[in-house]
């Protein structure tokens, strides 16, 4: 079983600064707090570690982010239709593998072909502006519906055959749409593994250069690089059992990851949205 330490703890006070675990996080993306006093004290967690326990820019930024919801409609994306979340799903492979022993939803991301993906969204009409509310819509399903007791997300990044082709520019379009969209959600990343590095060449040394430009250092920090998956002592099997994991990291699965549990629920979830919304499965959705 599952226990997060100081999940639900607040103080004497009640302040929501004091939460922990995913409760803290449903907490602090609450957008009523904007229509109170909103003080240093009360700063969540998350901005709080974000920015090295600077109370004033945490305070900064938390309100920043509660405008950004209410200006966006973040609130109620649960509630709206998806019409391309079957088209993104196909171009860029991105699963919800499972919850590790302490309580962190572990995903897969296989970063292969940054330029073909994008080039694929871009000719299925998804515009960066779709991708980033795409990648908002699965942050907020999996943190309002508690996937994560921990509040954090585990990612490991499959880099083999990772390249940019010819389209440099499409991806720095729609990733740094995306990547904008992320920074409200500050801390919610524990670790990232990084594997079949060996495979990606130069491409991902290239980019492993520049990513102390774009991250900060505290994001930086916590990216390990998987040498071997095969090996006896691989990270990953620390954090899932080899059942969990498909071969290509290391495990035994070897079914089609969207047949997983969690993706299932995510998959079925966007498919009621969409027929309460009057939109009809495309021939994008794999259950057509």
């Amino acid at each position: 079983e599952i226990s997060v330490e100081n999940s639900k703890q607040v103080n004497s006070e009640g302040k929501i600064g004091h939460l922990r675990g995913i409760e803290g996080v449903l907490a602090a993306l609450d957008v009523s707090k904007l229509d109170g006093n909103m003080s240093e004290d009360d700063v969540p967690y998350n901005w709080f570690e974000a920015v090295n326990e600077d109370r004033t820019e945490a305070l900064r930024r938390w309100i920043d982010s509660l405008e950004w919801r209410r200006r966006t409609g973040v609130e109620n994306i649960l509630t709206k239709p998806q019409p391309h979340f079957f088209k993104i799903k196909n171009c860029w492979p991105q699963y919800f593998l499972g919850i590790e022993k302490e309580g962190n939803l572990v995903t897969l991301e296989k970063f292969r072909g940054l330029d073909k993906i994008c080039r694929g969204m871009k000719k299925k009409g998804v515009t960066p502006d779709d991708f980033a509310s795409h990648c908002v819509f699965l942050n907020e399903y999996w943190i309002k519906n508690k996937l994560a007791p921990y509040g954090k997300l585990i990612k490991i990044l499959d880099v083999s055959g990772l390249a940019f082709g010819l389209s440099i520019r499409v991806v720095i379009d729609y990733f740094s749409r995306m990547n904008a969209d992320m920074q409200q959600y500050p801390e919610i990343l524990n670790k990232c593994y990084i594997v079949n590095v060996k495979e990606a060449g130069s491409a991902f040394r290239f980019i492993f250069r520049l990513l102390p430009r774009f991250l900060e250092e505290r994001t930086f920090e916590k990216i390990i690089e998987v040498k071997d998956v095969n090996s006896s002592d691989n990270p990953l099997l620390k954090i899932m059992s080899r059942d969990q994991l498909p071969v290509e990291l290391g495990g035994t699965f070897t079914g089609e990851l969207k047949t997983l549990k969690l993706e299932e629920k995510a998959a079925n979830y966007a498919r009621e949205i969409n027929r309460k919304c009057g939109i009809l499965q495309t021939e994008e959705d794999w259950k057509t």
